[in-house]
């Protein structure tokens, strides 16, 4: 069990930092993109089909990171309940979570294997780079879920876990 929140600790970090990585990128992409089309007056083709794959890695990677993190949207709907109650609908909600990533690896899938073959539209680019945007992510999702529904709750102190490991505990 410590094994498994350790390596997902270490898969958190890797999908916050590819997310800012990415996010980065976009917004240096755009820029030029920018700079390009309203600065020279010369629109490059290819800034908008890398820019838009490269946002749908950050949102689907960082959506992995807020489900560990459990930092998504709650509307509590329910007054307080029992504990008993409470940890099982929490549990259904992982639960729900788990169903979720496994669709979304499952048609990410597909649209991967459907891809292989195509090109995007303007450049010409493989087709399939892009799509490995859903069923990647998708993964550290159902890991993410698998933790919580063995923990029973996120972990209490995600930034304190990669301190600790830093700190020769690994």
């Amino acid at each position: 069990m410590q094994l498994l929140v350790r390596f997902n600790a270490r898969l958190e970090r890797l999908c916050g930092a590819a997310a800012a990585l990415c996010l980065l990128l976009f917004t240096t992409i755009v820029f030029i993109d920018v700079i390009y089309r309203q600065a020279l007056g010369r629109p490059l083709l290819w800034p908008s089909e890398i820019s838009v794959s490269i946002f749908v890695w950050s949102v689907m990677l960082g959506a992995a990171v807020c489900s560990r993190r459990k930092a998504h949207l709650v509307v509590e709907i329910l007054p307080s309940l029992a504990p008993g109650i409470d940890r099982a609908l929490r549990m259904l909600a992982d639960v729900i979570c788990l169903v979720f990533a496994l669709l979304i690896l499952w048609t990410g899938t597909n649209q991967v294997l459907a891809g292989l073959t195509r090109f995007t539209p303007m450049m010409g680019f493989p087709l399939w780079p892009f799509l490995v945007a859903l069923p990647v992510p998708a993964i550290a999702m159902m890991l993410f879920s698998i933790e919580h529904l063995l923990t029973g709750s996120p972990p209490a102190t995600t930034p304190d876990l990669a301190a600790g490991e830093e700190g020769g505990a690994s």
